[in-house]
């Protein structure tokens, strides 16, 4: 039996204009030419959709640290997240105890830490 023998050739990085040249020479001498993207998967795609921030996000369960205590304010709204600590900060500055977290900031005269809300749950 007359067994053709085919080598392999470790891969090599992708190039339009050099590649088909590459394998014509060892298309010769019986070696197989695999080609390797150069860039990771990863890169090749772009992410089609805008990432929102968590201040722009609507229809959300949030939480609220006090600066002064370890209580953390937990609240839903169907506003976006900026509006919300809007209306709080407005409740607390007219001292209005209209929610648990201008309540507390009132009676306990803490001040509440806007910049570390997060959001827990988005429906």
């Amino acid at each position: 039996m007359n067994k053709k023998v085919i080598s392999w050739a470790p891969g090599i990085p992708y190039i339009k204009q050099l590649n088909p040249q590459i394998k014509k020479i060892f298309s010769n001498e019986n070696v197989k030419i695999a080609n390797k993207n150069i860039k990771p998967i990863n890169k090749l795609y772009s992410k089609l959709k805008d990432q929102t921030s968590n201040l722009n996000k609507s229809n959300i369960v949030y939480s609220i640290p006090c600066n002064n205590c370890d209580k953390i304010y937990i609240g839903q709204t169907k506003q976006n997240l900026k509006n919300r600590i809007s209306g709080h900060k407005s409740d607390i500055r007219l001292e209005k105890d209209s929610s648990a977290i201008s309540e507390h900031s009132y009676i306990t005269g803490h001040n509440i830490n806007f910049n570390e809300a997060k959001i827990l749950h988005q429906h």
